[in-house]
This record gives structure tokens, sequence and C-alpha cells, in this order.
């Protein structure tokens, strides 16, 4: 049970002056409870990729497979249903004059009472950090990042086995992201949510991922554990990009001291390694 694209291709505008193949022959799995990290430069097609694993766009060729059931236009609604999609800048999407409202919104086509509906709104909003004094409160007046918890609620109210996110934290100020990825971290621990992001940042990709996706150009280059992929420095700054922070201090360290490990790449990893060698000299 995961979800997957098998030999996925995308052309935008075809047949046109500005014909672009976004994905060329893709195969990737998002394996069932994991946090997967899908990375690369701007363009490479990972936005495009999230697309298809909600149905918004479909193949040209190749097929998406949701828990071993093929993704067509015939159970489109049913995939939606498994697959939650948080478009970047979600708070954009907001268009209710309440909170309750907007986070209930996708609930108005369920067959379920109005408790039911509303024991529903406050459990997500209660999992994003935000309790029952904002159900009748304008979404517009809350701060950006609690604009983007109810909208994450309101994908999250739909109780999707699969959450994929573009960005989901551009534009926040650092507690802004560690409160986003935190909540998004926590679906994936305490409800088994499978979690596909996208994310330029690597030091978020270290600290929460426990698989990475490297994409360039349209196509799949790497798919690993953040450690592994985190070894390939070369090979990261060869596509744009680069390693955690963390990562090039550790490397000077270790000119330093070479019995430290040469597999860091979050800052909680450095501590405890740091800790570890200071305890091994006071002895």
């Amino acid at each position: 049970m995961s979800l997957k694209a098998l030999n996925i291709s995308y052309t935008y505008q075809k047949k046109t002056p500005f014909e672009h193949k976004a994905l060329n022959n893709v195969s990737v799995e998002i394996p069932k409870g994991s946090f997967t990290g899908i990375i690369g430069r701007t363009g490479c097609g990972k936005s495009t990729l999230l697309k298809h694993f909600n149905g918004l766009l479909t193949a040209d060729e190749g097929k998406i497979i949701v828990d071993d059931v093929e993704a067509d236009s015939k159970n489109v609604r049913e995939i939606r249903k498994k697959v939650g999609l948080v478009f970047q800048y979600p708070e954009y999407q907001l268009f209710e004059d309440t909170v309750y409202r907007d986070v209930a919104y996708g609930l108005n086509r369920e067959k379920i009472s109005d408790e039911e509906k509303k024991e529903r709104v406050i459990e997500a909003l209660k999992t994003v950090g935000l309790d029952e004094s904002y159900l009748e409160r304008s979404p517009y007046e809350l701060s950006g990042g609690r604009k983007r918890r109810v909208a994450l609620a309101g994908v999250i109210v739909m109780k999707p086995q699969y959450l994929i996110l573009d960005e989901p934290a551009a534009g926040l100020d650092p507690v802004g992201r560690r409160k986003i990825f935190s909540y998004i971290k926590k679906l994936q621990t305490e409800q088994g949510i499978t979690i596909a992001l996208v994310s330029h940042s690597m030091e978020d990709m270290a600290d929460y991922a426990d698989n990475l996706i490297v994409m360039d150009e349209g196509v799949v280059v790497t798919e690993d554990t953040p450690e592994n992929v985190f070894r390939k420095t070369e090979m990261l700054e060869k596509l744009g990009l680069a390693v955690p922070q963390i990562s090039k201090v550790w490397e000077i360290l270790r000119k330093e001291f070479p019995e430290l490990p040469d597999s860091i790449y979050t800052v909680q990893g450095a501590a405890e390694e740091i800790k570890k060698h200071m305890g091994g000299e006071s002895k």
C-alpha cells in the first residue's frame, strides 16, 4: 500500500512555442507512513508531480497508483478523499467569513450530522494548535501563520490517508516554520498520515523527512534516506542544491577532531555527538 507514479510524463502548453516537458518518464513511490521530501531547483517538476498525485493534472503517459488502485477520471473524487493537497500559500484560498465555515466546507458534501461536522472541525483545528475560540472568528483577521494553519485544518478535516504539500512554510518566519512543520510531523507520527512535501529548505528536510526524492529537469535523480542523500555533496551542488548548513560546520569540526562521525546533517545530531565527545574527554 503506497502512493506511486509509474512512468509519468507531462508537457505544458503542448503544440505551442512555449511547450515544456515538465516530467519525463518519472517513477517514484511514496511509502505508506513515510515523511517524504521532494527537492530540486525551481522548475524541475516537483510541483507538477504533486498535482498528479491528487488528480489535478492527468499524465500524458504513465499512471498514478493509490493503494493498488489506478487513478483515473472515473474515481478522481475518491482519490482526492485519500490524497489531500495543500498548495503553496494556502491562506490565499480562504474564502468563508468564519474559521468554522472555512474548515467545514469540504464536509458539506458528506452525509454526516451537524454535531459530527463540528466535532471534526474542532479536532482538525486542535491538530494545528488552534482551539474552539477561533471557530467564529474571521480567518482574514488572523496572522499569516494562523491563516495557514486554518487552511491546513481544512484539508486534514477530510481525514486523508496521504497529505501532499507544496512549500507549506514559504514566507513564514522561523517560529512559524517550526510550528507548521511540527504539526505536519505529528500528523505522520500520531495519526499515521503519509506525508509528501516539496521544500527548498535542506534544513527542514534534514529535520523532518525520513525519505528524500531529488529531481532535476523533469526526472528523478536519486531517492534515498536524508543521510545518504546529504552525503552526495558534489551531486547536490551540480544540481544547484546544498547540504544543510550544519553539515558544512561539521566538516570544519572533523578537520580538528577526525574521530567524529561523518554523517551529521541536523543540529540535534551534531549537539548529541559533541556531548558524547566532550563526555568521553572528561573521563
